[in-house]
């Protein structure tokens, strides 16, 4: 690019030194600026994508009731987007203890829709209760003791085999941001919440369509990785929920 014909898009007098990532326009000196993958974007662009506070990593509402609720509103409502909105950082602890109280909640009440709407579910228990010569109560009340070291353990997992696909397709991953992608796509458990229609699993349905959506966005923009390439870095633990669910 040359200063002699080329001229911002916003300042039509000012020569042109690079072209906006985002909207492919002219821009001079004093609109360029830089987008959280150190791409060049205009002063527009950066404020449309500015990071929002991310409501249960502030200080005013860290790890609350209200931090929690926000930012999952957040997560939920822009499954496309939330991760474009949020700049790469080192602090894992908050996404962590986002996605294991998003995890837990979901199992418990998968668990719960798995009592009430299965009744082959029961005669399952039965039959390790039986076995392990123990009341139906008592088999009960061990599924539901297991949750959170069943929540504990599919955060390690996913966030092991999502840093190992990272890893295979060449991303210059992070394990603080590996993490921070599967604590806060996590919310997408919480669809959990809706019971089955008949033999139908909307809460599965939706939970599985907004965490492959909310992942794949995470990986294409932190990674730069590309659309199929970030497909197969997610379908790897994608597919390990799916089996761990069947």
């Amino acid at each position: 690019m040359t200063t002699i014909d080329r001229f911002c898009a916003h300042h039509l007098a000012a020569p042109a030194i690079a072209i906006c990532t985002e909207c492919d326009q002219d821009i001079c000196a004093p609109c360029h600026g830089m987008d959280l993958r150190g791409f060049a974007m205009c002063t527009p662009c950066r404020a449309q994508y500015a990071p929002p506070e991310i409501f249960w990593e502030m200080a005013e509402w860290r790890w609350t009731f209200v931090g929690f609720v926000r930012t999952l509103i957040d997560v939920i409502c822009a499954p496309r987007s939330f991760f474009t909105r949020t700049g790469p950082s080192a602090d894992w602890a908050p996404a962590a203890v986002f996605g294991g109280i998003c995890m837990g909640v979901g199992m418990f009440f998968s668990t719960l829709h798995q009592y009430t709407f299965r009744p082959e579910f029961m005669t399952t228990l039965q039959g390790y209760a039986d076995k392990f010569d123990i009341t139906l109560e008592t088999a009960r009340l061990y599924v539901f003791a297991s949750i959170p070291l069943a929540a504990f353990v599919s955060m390690l997992m996913h966030v092991f085999l999502l840093f190992s696909a990272l890893k295979i397709f060449g991303a210059n991953a992070t394990l603080p941001q590996t993490i921070r992608i599967v604590g806060y796509a996590a919310a997408a458990y919480l669809f959990l919440l809706i019971p089955p229609i008949g033999t139908f699993g909307i809460g599965h349905f939706l939970m599985i369509i907004w965490l492959f959506n909310l992942e794949v966005n995470a990986v294409r923009w932190f990674y730069n990785l590309g659309f199929w390439k970030s497909m197969g870095v997610v379908l790897i633990p994608f597919m390990f929920i799916l089996m761990l669910g069947s």
